[in-house]
């Protein structure tokens, strides 16, 4: 089980550093990549990034596996969000390859798309 790392990591620390230290192997299965749509009213991500009037952004949506001894565990879904003066949509698109059969169906988009892109 991994309860006293997720404890770890709920206290602040490194999620990658965390199961690391503690002997598991990290896989990430990419889910999407792409652009994610800025609407017109402001989200709250937007000023965190200190971005104003920004048409898009480059994300990255993927499972964190773990693996450790016989034991594989589904951690969690990860979805980065890049600022345009970081990566645009074509860096991220050639950093990560997307498992096919593991995209993300329209449905699981427009609901991440909603956690990112909450309004303020």
């Amino acid at each position: 089980m991994v309860c006293d790392e997720h404890a770890q990591i709920l206290a602040g620390s490194s999620i990658g550093e965390t199961f690391k230290a503690n002997g598991w192997t990290i896989f990430k299965e990419t889910r999407y990549v792409g652009e994610l749509q800025v609407p017109a009213h402001p989200p709250a991500v937007l000023e965190l990034m200190a971005l104003h009037g920004r048409d898009s952004l480059a994300m990255h949506a993927y499972r964190l596996l773990l693996k450790k001894d016989q034991q594989t565990i589904d951690y969690t879904m990860i979805v980065d969000v890049h600022g345009p003066d970081y990566l645009g949509s074509e860096d991220v698109t050639g950093l990560y390859l997307v498992d096919a059969p593991a995209r993300l169906t329209a449905t699981e988009l427009q609901e991440v798309s909603e956690l990112v892109l909450q309004p303020q």
